[in-house]
């Protein structure tokens, strides 16, 4: 989806990518609260599209798949878990798919979905791995499974805005931006 859709929008569906790309000056502050409404009502539609799909009794022992801490994980690892995790996905998006330089690369694509397999791979256990506040809002919504929910918004955004501001301080010269 994310090669699929990046010449319509940029092929980002995670508000973390978006306040990157908004903090860097890559859109506009419209563009992005726009861009993170469509991001939460698509997770809120696939929240609901799920429970009325789904027999209750599948879905609700899981919370509909909401995204927890691990017993005994404190909410300030969880952040920081979360943070870790979004900020190198963040980091390889504006490597691969946004950079200024060589522009948008179909296998940009690949590598975003190659880090997010690694990074669900390592902290699954710990946070869930979700990485993407709508990810995280739409199931919890639909479930209404609040438990530990600031972990997802407060972890994926500082990483988000960490790791754009990163890659435009590392990689994106003056008369690029």
């Amino acid at each position: 989806m994310i090669v699929a859709l990046a010449p319509v929008s940029g092929g980002h569906f995670n508000p973390a990518i978006t306040v990157g790309l908004w903090v860097t000056k890559r859109v506009g502050t419209l563009q992005a609260v726009l861009y993170c409404a469509t991001q939460l009502a698509g997770a809120i539609a696939a929240g609901y599209i799920l429970v009325a799909l789904l027999p209750e009794a599948t879905w609700r022992p899981v919370s509909l798949g909401a995204t927890d801490l691990a017993t005994d994980f404190t909410r300030m690892n969880g952040m920081l878990i979360e943070g870790l995790a979004t900020f190198l996905v963040t980091f390889v998006f504006f490597a691969c798919m946004s950079d200024v330089a060589s522009g948008t690369r179909p296998s940009g694509g690949i590598a975003v979905g190659l880090i997010v397999a690694l990074d669900v791979l390592f902290v699954q256990p710990f946070t869930g791995a979700s990485m993407n506040p709508a990810r995280t809002f739409g199931p919890a919504l639909a479930a209404h499974h609040w438990l530990n929910h600031g972990v997802y918004w407060v972890g994926p955004l500082f990483g988000g805005v960490v790791g754009a501001v990163a890659y435009e301080y590392l990689f994106v010269s003056e008369s690029e931006s």
